[in-house]
């Protein structure tokens, strides 16, 4: 063989593993491509999803008592939203508050056909001392709000809020209304 033939050998041989680590690395590529392509869905799924949040504020007014804040942080409404208590012996008390309306009161009768994305809803939130002990039982408050994303996709969010942190900061009152 002459110079010239070991020279073309090399040069092909040196291409072929050339185009054997870019194909390595174009696979490896295209891999790490996918990859960012589903969590980049799964990231926007998350932003587009309803996300109902529940926490409890002190009153604009000041005083003892608390708002029950219910609000909707997501990017798209929430459907069929239903909110209940543990203990349940909690829900009863709600309709003794002179600020809450009939409609606050519907929201933990019947679920809320909609619940729009950035909608919050504040109501005065109390224990009554017949009450207290059965929190104090109970450990906490738990507050369950489940609801459906506009695709159908149910989620459910449990907020829970120790018996001493209530009891701390929630107005305890007896039989007349705060």
């Amino acid at each position: 063989m002459t110079a010239a033939t070991w020279a073309l050998v090399f040069v092909t041989f040196a291409l072929v593993v050339v185009t054997a680590v870019y194909a390595v690395f174009t696979h490896r590529l295209v891999v790490e491509q996918r990859r960012t392509l589903a969590q980049l869905k799964l990231s926007d799924d998350k932003r587009s999803r309803p996300t109902m949040q529940v926490f409890l504020e002190r009153t604009a007014k000041g005083g003892a008592l608390l708002d029950l804040v219910i609000t909707n942080v997501g990017g798209s409404p929430a459907f069929n939203v239903r909110i209940t208590f543990a203990p349940q012996q909690l829900e009863p008390a709600w309709h003794r508050l002179e600020r809450v309306t009939a409609g606050q009161l519907g929201l933990f009768l019947v679920p809320a056909p909609i619940w729009p994305m950035g909608w919050t809803v504040r109501i005065p939130f109390v224990v009554y001392k017949e009450n207290l002990d059965t929190v104090k039982q109970h450990g906490r408050i738990t507050v369950t709000v489940d609801y459906a994303g506009s695709d159908g996709e149910r989620f459910s969010e449990q907020f829970d809020y120790s018996a001493r942190v209530c009891e701390d900061l929630v107005n305890v009152v007896g039989d007349d209304k705060t």
